[in-house]
């Protein structure tokens, strides 16, 4: 009994160990963005709380200030027996005091952001600490500035323009403006100290979402000059008034003058929030883009280019809309967003997109960053203008419930939707493992093609469970609804989607797989099947495929339907290389498109059968 209290004991202390642990890491995690917002000579261990309110304070290091005393000068706690325990605060002094210091001094070494020889900014130092607070690196920053200058030449030489970051997390965008105005109006403003004032004062403006980024962004753009007033940079929650399309109206008003006007937008909006109800997270950028278009003519800004493919959890009204923006163009496409924000995953890649409402730019139109890719495309339309997979491709079988439930009415609490769900989900095998078995059971039964064990199966289903579907009697394709291994166009080489099988008919299939088709002959379905196989097919499908998702008709919108019978121009009994040489010739494509179909699709293999 003794060894079991021990044990008991010995769990809670390390319970609470472990507890206090987690908080001193999360803690050390924000102490140099505390001391870029809050930070001055004198701060110490002792006194590291005293500049800052208690809201802002758990706001930033996610721990109260009460909670930061007990790790600072240690607590205590009652074990089971009621005997005091004691754990000791948890800093070296010694050494957070002179951490301290040593973020101080390089944040003093690096203040003077005109000093074009610092290869380093403070912002390296700085973790962020929440996912709409990623600091754009200094790099991309410069190279947005440098667009700008290119499309608009001599604006930094105009005095009278007025430049504006409405969602600022580091001040960087701002204080790289402020550099090239400071060159570009020497010759008017000769005193380097008036002509700064001029700029901080009349030409740049930042809004900070939190009082922790406005005294960061403040503390670097404006450093120890006092002369100058910081009227100009003030702390607004443009996210909430963008969400209610309201930034638009509200913005002059906040800045004291309702006369004012903006030429242009720069910055890196907010890209999402999470959705707790439908768990997930929603974008929010385009929200933020729609105002910053109604407020200046003028506006670059960098997000996720998913909307760019047509996909992602923006509103498709909203993508097509910004793909047919004839004032809109692509600055700079990444498609490994690793690139641009080290360590942040965004799929389907990054993108710097400006927009001159005084100027024809576009429209997008179909995007993609490859030449080649392009003049594929426009090949393609000019011989097959409106046939396209969309008409081909079909979504999973679903129940006809009324019947499936007549003989079995407690399924209805095993299905989604409170019964309702009537698709033919991923896992329905085991769901409803009474209604599906490995062999035919009755001449009527319908071979359902899905996935059990993680391996790809047929389960037979009587026909009478199953809703009438176009292509449930006829010959298709199988192919997986989403592959994350495949690939996309620039891997090298990329699959873009794995094996496809041909689908007989009597036959549907789950929501893993979508299927393509509905042919009346084996040889149709067949030739589809290695039209699909096909590198030249499957590099249309990535012009819009950047996701993992291959079930949207969008998706598929891009590669051409042609003739699979025997009457067609193509010969689907040769070898698939073949195939592919007289889909080039059908197309017309030189030797440069041919070659980067060749080199950036790679043949599919048995091996990828069972990989989705």
């Amino acid at each position: 009994m003794e060894e079991q209290i021990e044990k008991v004991e010995e769990k809670k202390k390390k319970t609470t160990e472990d507890d206090v642990r987690d908080h001193l890491r999360g803690f050390a995690r924000t102490i140099p963005a505390f001391l870029m917002a809050y930070g001055v000579e004198d701060t110490r261990l002792e006194n590291f709380e005293v500049n800052i309110d208690e809201a802002t304070f758990e706001d930033l290091t996610s721990i109260t200030i009460e909670e930061f005393k007990r790790l600072r000068d240690g607590f205590e706690y009652p074990d089971n027996n009621g005997e005091t325990k004691v754990i000791p605060g948890l800093f070296n002094e010694v050494v957070f005091n002179a951490s301290i210091q040593e973020f101080l001094e390089t944040k003093n070494r690096l203040a003077n952001y005109f000093d074009d020889s610092l290869q380093e900014d403070i912002f390296d130092y700085i973790p962020p600490q929440k996912t709409n607070q990623i600091f754009t690196p200094r790099r991309v920053v410069k190279s947005m500035v440098d667009s700008l200058e290119k499309r608009i030449p001599g604006i930094f030489s105009d005095k009278t323009r007025k430049f504006a970051d409405l969602y600022v997390k580091s001040g960087m965008y701002i204080t790289e403006i402020v550099k090239r105005l400071n060159h570009g109006l020497k010759d008017q403003i000769p005193n380097q100290q008036e002509r700064i004032k001029w700029i901080l004062e009349n030409q740049v403006y930042a809004c900070a979402p939190s009082n922790i980024i406005y005294n960061i962004a403040k503390n670097y753009i404006l450093g120890e000059m006092e002369h100058v007033s910081n009227t100009n940079i003030i702390e607004l929650d443009t996210l909430a008034l963008a969400k209610e399309a309201k930034l638009s109206e509200c913005i002059y008003k906040e800045f004291g003058d309702v006369k004012m006007k903006f030429d242009v937008i720069i910055g890196n909006p907010p890209y999402q929030e999470e959705n707790t109800e439908r768990n997930r997270d929603d974008a929010i950028y385009h929200l933020f883009l729609d105002e910053a278009y109604k407020i200046a003519e003028k506006v670059v800004m960098i997000t996720p280019a998913r909307f760019l493919f047509n996909v992602g959890s923006t509103p498709k009204i909203w993508n097509e809309k910004m793909l047919n923006d004839k004032h809109l163009s692509v600055e700079m496409y990444e498609r490994k967003s690793e690139k641009i924000f080290p360590n942040t995953s965004i799929i389907g890649g990054i993108a710097v997109t400006y927009r001159d409402a005084s100027k024809i730019l576009g429209p997008i139109g179909t995007f993609t960053p490859y030449q080649e890719l392009n003049s594929i495309l426009s090949k393609v339309k000019e011989i097959n203008q409106e046939s396209n997979f969309s008409s081909l491709m079909f979504v999973q079988n679903k129940f006809n419930l009324d019947k499936l439930y007549r003989d079995f009415p407690d399924f209805e609490t095993r299905l989604g939707g409170n019964g309702r769900e009537r698709r033919l989900t991923s896992s329905i095998f085991n769901v409803l493992p009474e209604i599906f078995s490995d062999k035919k059971t009755k001449e009527h039964n319908l071979a359902i093609y899905g996935r059990e064990n993680n391996k790809r199966t047929y389960k037979y289903v009587s026909k009478e469970y199953i809703e009438e579907h176009p292509n449930m009697y006829k010959w298709k394709v199988f192919v997986p609804a989403a592959n994350g291994a495949s690939g996309t166009i620039g891997d090298s080489p990329a699959r873009i989607i794995s094996f496809p099988v041909l689908g007989e008919p009597n036959s549907g299939h789950t929501q893993t797989f979508i299927s393509l088709g509905a042919f009346d002959t084996k040889f149709e379905g067949e030739a589809l099947l290695k039209y699909i196989k096909s590198k030249f097919a499957r590099a249309m499908l990535g012009v819009l495929k950047v996701t993992q998702n291959n079930k949207t008709q969008e998706t598929w919108s891009k590669v051409p339907v042609l003739d699979f019978t025997k009457d067609s121009d193509i010969d689907w009994e040769k070898p698939l290389p073949e195939i592919d040489q007289s889909i080039y010739k059908k197309f017309s494509l030189n030797q440069n498109e041919i070659d980067f179909i060749e080199n950036h699709i790679t043949y599919l293999d048995e091996e990828s059968l069972n990989n989705l």
